[in-house]
Parts: structure tokens; sequence; C-alpha cells
């Protein structure tokens, strides 16, 4: 595979982890492994490689089983003790 189409395959992958396809939140935890590609005189193009980067994350994505995972946090709220009442409702 020529190096030319690897910037475009990085932006593309770079492009679908920064909004996830369930819920439009970055996907973090993956990566992008290039193993093999052919390329083709007339259709090959950087955008096809975005194309087919974009379509093979979707793929994958969903075989994986993704998960969403929502923030935990500690809260300590103070307020006087004549509100603690309706703080507490």
């Amino acid at each position: 595979m020529p190096n030319e189409y690897i910037p475009s395959i990085e932006k593309a992958f770079h492009e679908c982890t920064k909004k996830g396809p369930k819920t439009g939140y970055p996907v973090v935890g993956v990566r992008y492994v290039l193993k093999d590609g052919q390329t083709h005189v007339v259709d090959s193009s950087t955008m096809a490689f975005q194309i087919a980067t974009r379509a093979s994350f979707r793929e994958a994505f969903n075989l994986a089983e993704p998960q969403i995972l929502e923030p935990i946090m500690d809260v300590e709220v103070t307020v006087p003790e004549e509100n603690q009442s309706g703080i507490m409702g």
C-alpha cells in the first residue's frame, strides 16, 4: 500500500473516535491496525480510503459490543442548617 494514503486513514480513524457512532461521545481504549490494503489505478484516492476506514471502524465497533462509560463522582454539598430538610428531600 502506498504511504500517501496512510495519513488519510489516520485522519478518518481519529474523526471516528472523536464522535462515537452510538452516543456521539468520544470513543476511548481502541486502536486501528492496518494490516493490508490494495490500491486501484482508477478508484484509489484519499477520499476512498477515508470512506473505507470509516466503514471498517463502524463494523468493528458494533462487533466489539461497546460499553457506554458514565462518569462516577464524589459530591459534597454544604448548605446552611435551616435548608438541610429541603436539600435532603
